[in-house]
């Protein structure tokens, strides 16, 4: 075995070990092994600490580069730690993730990030493969059917770390990297809460660029009774809440040299949704969100020192809420948001000049804005006329100052007709230094802009700027600017002994929070600092602990007077507390899991996740409490090559102690019990 062949080797030993170790989602990125090598046989931490540091990520600067020294907070999660952990959506993998929580909104999974709770989750922005793929409204993605048994890797931005994305990313980013396949594998699950799901894999690969992989997810997902008698709103149901109809995500990919592309199939359907004005359970109401995509980059070497990339992109994009069995004939609400996106991004890459590596490119976005409606006491009504088009310019520059010192700096406009024709600036800066060989420490400066959807700011009927709305759309004028995040971070990752500890400070102001105020409007500004950890403890080659969590101190000021009747639940859903704590955030959030392999083919992990101090409202108290101590165990056993070789078998549950304890929903004032145990038998096999 040869000299070159080392560094391959040991990476391949990061990745299998910290696959099966670390189950910190803050740390691993899977790397597939390149040649045989007992993983067992050498220990994470005998490792240097470059070469663990080193392990790659792309999403941050769209090329890779590694994890401990990118111009981000960064957490990963592998394929290993998805089958061994058992999470079967985002929302399972996110809800462990520092500064992420996942909550009902009543309708839906959302997700609060860093305290910053709206009633959807179009501050997060999805990639797929590194291309973004949100939906035209309200994002709904966190319950499938993006099954994660189908995934590489999820590589996840906490933070407005957005320099190469048009101004549509805020908070958060989740890149979704999809596995490429060699040969035939076949997913099967079935469980309490989940009647079926399926997912067929297929590919072939003949050199690193050339390759074909396609998938195909099925699944359905039962919904449960989150609300008593007495905190059950007007859009709450008995069986709606977590419900996924029969849905599917597909994805075909390949490379053929310097040109590469997919195509992305993403149709979610929940159950009744909008219960409002005679819609809903009777008339079989429901919410279907639709997506299909196809993404073209070419790449071009035109000297050693100079690359382009040139991207192409066109996206369907539709959400329905219609009900099944016509429309109510007593009134109602139907409501349809049709798009059509057509991207195209030029960009280069030059590292020419001695220790710096230059980035910067030009990005162009037509929205088509068609067939958008809803429909009142069976009249329709148009709500979106109008076509946008969008410009964006960035240029970033990486300076290995020394040996030690990295500079990253980076510069962004963005110019969109959805809002009032202006540039809108954002940026990145980065100072990354090496203190001692086991300690690194990242002071970092984030800016994002992200403009308001087509429904938020260009609603022809909704909002008190249009000519007669709706009662229900008649307290605000609809988005008028883009949301405006700057963070401040100081992260610091130490390694000792056999432990990695990582710490993140931070402090983020968010101006002109659009949320849902009747209609989308923008609604306050939101400000705040926290705390982030993670440590990961590997005792021995078979046994590994991870410890988690965040504390978050925030607080929102609504550009709105907020009713002074609190027992009405009413127009203003930006709910906050006398401190300006939004509802839905919970103070103090700390995750611990283990990991163990009894043997070659047997691995248990464990994880319990547990929040404290979280803002909620009691409508039998007509006041705003504090919710305390909310814990819950999930627990997964593989058995790999289960009878015969290829064939492995997962037995995973979800809160075990089956805890329905009340908690917040997101964005308004009621609560909700949470799904209680739920059991899931999925069957991998390999051809």
């Amino acid at each position: 075995m040869g000299d070159e062949t080392l560094p391959l080797i040991k990476e391949s030993i990061v990745s299998i070990k910290f696959g099966r170790t670390s189950s910190s989602l803050i740390i691993i990125l899977g790397i597939y092994s390149v040649c045989c090598v007992a993983a067992d046989e050498v220990s994470l931490f005998e490792l240097s600490l470059e070469e663990l540091s080193n392990i790659s990520v792309t999403t941050v600067s769209r090329v890779q580069e590694g994890r401990d020294h990118a111009a981000g907070t960064i957490h990963v999660i592998t394929q290993e730690m998805i089958k061994e952990r058992g999470y079967r959506s985002l929302k399972d993998a996110l809800q462990v993730v520092p500064g992420f929580t996942v909550f009902m909104n009543e309708l839906m999974f959302t997700a609060g990030i860093r305290g910053l709770n709206g009633n959807d989750n179009e501050k997060i922005t999805l990639l797929i493969n590194g291309r973004e793929s949100n939906g035209v409204n309200e994002p709904n993605f966190l319950n499938g059917p993006i099954n994660l048994d189908s995934v590489e890797r999820v590589e996840i931005i906490v933070g407005p770390s957005s320099l190469f994305q048009q101004a549509n990313t805020l908070a958060a980013t989740v890149n979704v990297i999809t596995r490429k396949t060699q040969g035939i594998e076949a997913i099967i699950a079935s469980g309490n809460d989940q009647p079926y799901a399926a997912t067929l894999m297929g590919g072939k690969e003949w050199s690193a660029n050339r390759y074909v992989s396609a998938s195909v997810s099925y699944e359905q997902k039962e919904g449960f009774d989150a609300w008593d008698q007495d905190n059950r709103s007007v859009l709450a149901d008995t069986t709606v809440t977590g419900k996924l109809e029969p849905s599917v995500f597909a994805l075909f990919e390949g490379r053929m040299d310097n040109w590469w592309g997919q195509i992305v199939v993403h149709e979610s359907e929940s159950g009744a949704d909008l219960q409002l004005n005679g819609s809903g359970r009777r008339n079989d109401s429901f919410l279907k969100d639709k997506m299909y995509k196809l993404d073209l980059e070419h790449t071009y070497d035109y000297s050693p020192s100079i690359t382009t990339k040139t991207r192409f992109g066109i996206a369907y994009k539709q959400q329905d809420r219609l009900n099944k069995n016509g429309f109510p004939p007593d009134g109602g609400l139907e409501q349809r948001i049709s798009q059509v996106d057509y991207t195209a991004e030029f960009g280069l890459e030059y590292d020419g000049i001695n220790d710096h590596f230059i980035q910067a490119g030009i990005q162009f976005t037509v929205e088509d804005n068609f067939d958008s409606f809803f429909t009142i006491n069976q009249t329709q009504t148009t709500l979106i006329d109008k076509d946008t088009h969008a410009l964006g310019v960035y240029f970033s520059d990486t300076w290995q100052y020394n040996d030690k010192l990295k500079l990253i700096a980076g510069i962004r406009a963005d110019d969109n007709t959805i809002v009032d024709e202006r540039i809108y600036w954002g940026g990145r800066f980065a100072a990354i230094y090496d203190i001692s060989d086991k300690w690194i420490s990242k002071a970092m400066i984030n800016r994002a802009i992200r403009m308001p959807s087509p429904l938020a700011a260009l609603n022809q009927v909704w909002g008190t700027n249009n000519p007669s709305p709706p009662t229900f759309a008649n307290t605000s004028p609809t988005a008028q600017k883009p949301e405006k995040l700057t963070t401040f971070e100081w992260q610091n990752i130490y390694y000792f002994n056999k432990t990695r500890a990582s710490v993140t400070l931070y402090y983020q102001e968010l101006e002109d929070f659009i949320t849902w105020v009747a209609p989308h409007t923008n609604a306050g500004d939101y400000s705040g600092f926290g705390l982030e950890f993670d440590v990961v403890h590997d005792f021995n080659k078979d046994l590994s602990m991870w410890f988690t969590g965040s504390y978050i101190d925030s607080e929102f000021n609504s550009f709105f007077n907020i009713d002074s009747d609190p027992t009405i639940i009413g127009n203003e859903h930006v709910q906050v507390n006398t401190d300006g704590e939004i509802v839905g955030a919970p103070i103090i959030t700390a995750n611990l899991g283990i990991d163990y392999q009894f043997n070659n083919n047997i691995n248990f992990s464990g994880q319990a996740r547990y929040f404290t101090s979280q803002t909620a409202f009691s409508l039998n108290k007509a006041s705003f409490e504090e919710l305390d101590d909310r814990i819950y165990l999930d627990a997964a056993l593989t058995y790999e090559d289960f009878i015969v070789d290829g064939v492995d078998l997962r037995f995973s549950g979800h809160n075990v102690l089956n805890n329905k304890s009340k908690v917040a929903t997101q964005w308004s004032k009621t609560q909700y019990e949470p799904r209680g145990a739920t059991y899931l038998i999925t069957l991998f096999s390999h051809f």
